[in-house]
């Protein structure tokens, strides 16, 4: 690992291009945050030393100090007791723009750990119910049914349970505004039923 010329971390690949860390990446407190190991083997390994450290850089202690509360995946038990009530809606699409694995670990893992750890209520895409009354039946677009608290069976099908977006039609959009319409729904009615058969509102 070594402190790249556009200032950031990069790793040495073996017979390929050196791998440098992305552009985008935590900035908090006017300073740029890399995980507390990362920032920590820049010191070790003598990429970066107390004296070299950029101002704009958080030091490993920075880090240490303020990136737990920033990492999801260790904060999902407290949910449980901070926030009992809470339900998730996790929306996604059978392709993703940035997120291209078929078992789609970003969901995989929001998933896990608002349900599997907090114990929340957790929906995988809105009711085929909402999303039709947003796109239209026939709109071309393939809209799941997932139940409420229900996961695949194998992560690797996914897409399946993912909404699709044909050339012609703005799915990206419509489908988290009718995930925001059925939560609403839920919320006013007080409806948590893990599958629906039509609106809960009809306007």
């Amino acid at each position: 690992m070594y402190w790249s010329d556009d200032g950031r971390p990069a790793f040495r690949v073996s017979n390929g291009p050196d791998y440098v860390c992305s552009a985008k990446h935590p900035r908090m407190w006017g300073k740029d945050y890399w995980s507390t190991a990362l920032l920590q083997a820049l010191l070790d390994n003598g990429a970066l030393t107390r004296s070299t450290w950029p101002e704009t850089l958080a030091t490993p202690e920075d880090a240490a100090r303020l990136w737990p509360d920033r990492t999801t995946v260790h904060n999902y038990a407290r949910l449980a007791g901070a926030l009992p009530d809470l339900r998730v809606m996790l929306v996604f699409a059978a392709n993703d723009h940035v997120q291209t694995a078929i078992d789609k670990p970003h969901i995989h893992q929001a998933y896990d750990g608002f349900r599997g750890t907090a114990g929340l209520w957790c929906r995988l895409n809105p009711d085929r119910a909402y999303a039709e009354a947003f796109a239209g039946r026939e709109a071309g677009a393939v809209f799941p049914d997932n139940p409420a608290n229900r996961e695949p069976v194998s992560w690797t099908d996914a897409q399946a349970w993912g909404y699709t977006h044909p050339r012609e039609m703005d799915t990206h959009v419509i489908v988290p505004l009718a995930a925001v319409a059925e939560m609403c729904d839920r919320v006013a009615y007080d409806s948590w039923d893990e599958d629906l058969e039509q609106l809960l509102h009809e306007s």
